[in-house]
């Protein structure tokens, strides 16, 4: 398996798998990149209209590999919708159960954008933040409000809470979801920055934001705040069926919606390496790799029964991302 060496904080060196997620998914071998294919041609910013046409990957011309991970794409797509006209249209689909409704409205009002925590909060859970993804365990954290290292770990700006424009919400549950899978969240951490201190990274992109934008993206999908999904024209608003299986699931683990920030957060992250060693892709082309999470998360959802148990909503995960782990680590209900 080919590994990426990342420079740390302090100043170490850790070596982590890049290929760990796609290659569970597909094989090693089809994720080589071709020596003679180009951005432009692979699906980067010069390609035209009709090869961003939703039957451009039968034709754009991209190596196999790419083309035959974007037909499967395609027809995921076509599932879900078909999949979804079912449950909406045939299948009769079972109400929220008062429980349910009121453990929505509590994730409607806690995520709300209005909400605000004060300034020793933010910081601490800022710090919180840095500790849990950071590879070395133990370096000290950046200075507050601003320091250049907190691009080290995903953010866009050297004042990280800039970058926190949807509420404190979205860096609750990143801190809540990076306690819960830190060996995940360090890896991708890793993989997508190299902690800013490399020379180069192909895959880099920063994940901070990303998991700001995937946490309102979820949200938007889940009916639970308005405005604008940041997958824009491939957004997707659940329907009354996939809220109950996240109902149900919310109703089992209070951790349910942190469970599926994590899930989607390594789809979009095993998405976007696939997608990088496969065609070059540039940071002009994630936004397909966020398209992907949420088409994957909403798959998971409309294809599941109502949740009656962990291992059957460790399924569901698994669906979204299969290299999810294992469900004894799964927030157990309070």
């Amino acid at each position: 398996m080919s590994s990426l060496a990342v420079v740390s904080p302090s100043g170490g060196t850790t070596v982590l798998p890049i290929q760990a997620h796609y290659e569970a998914m597909e094989g090693p071998a089809a994720h080589q990149p071709s020596s003679s294919h180009t951005t432009a041609s692979c699906g980067g910013p010069g390609r035209s209209f009709k090869e961003r046409c939703c039957f451009s990957c039968f034709h754009a011309p991209r190596n196999s590999s790419s083309r035959c991970r974007r037909i499967k794409e395609w027809f995921n797509r076509v599932l879900y919708k078909l999949q979804r006209w079912w449950k909406t249209h045939i299948r009769a689909c079972p109400p929220l159960t008062p429980v349910e409704e009121g453990l929505l409205g509590d994730l409607t009002r806690v995520a709300s954008v209005e909400n605000s925590i004060s300034e020793e909060s933010m910081n601490s859970h800022l710090i919180d933040w840095w500790t849990l993804v950071t590879a070395d365990v133990g370096s000290a954290p950046p200075e507050l409000p601003r320091d250049e290292r907190w691009k080290a770990v995903g953010f866009q700006s050297a004042c990280p809470s800039t970058d926190l424009r949807t509420g404190p919400h979205a860096l609750l549950c990143m801190v809540q979801a990076a306690r819960a899978y830190t060996s995940e969240f360090r890896e991708m951490v890793a993989v997508s920055d190299g902690y800013c201190l490399m020379d180069f990274n192909q895959f880099h992109y920063p994940f901070a934001a990303t998991a700001i934008n995937v946490h309102f993206m979820l949200l938007h999908y889940l009916g639970i705040v308005d405005g604008f999904s940041p997958v824009t024209k491939d957004a997707i608003v659940a329907s009354g069926y996939e809220r109950k299986v996240f109902a149900s699931a919310l109703a089992l683990t209070n951790g349910a919606f942190e469970d599926l920030f994590t899930a989607t957060c390594m789809a979009v992250h095993s998405h976007w390496t696939r997608m990088v060693a496969d065609e070059g892709a540039t940071l002009m082309d994630f936004q397909e790799s966020l398209a992907f999470g949420l088409n994957r998360a909403a798959s998971a959802l409309v294809k599941s029964r109502p949740v009656e148990d962990l291992p059957s909503w460790h399924r569901v995960l698994v669906n979204i991302c299969i290299s999810f782990p294992p469900p004894h680590t799964i927030t157990p209900p309070v």
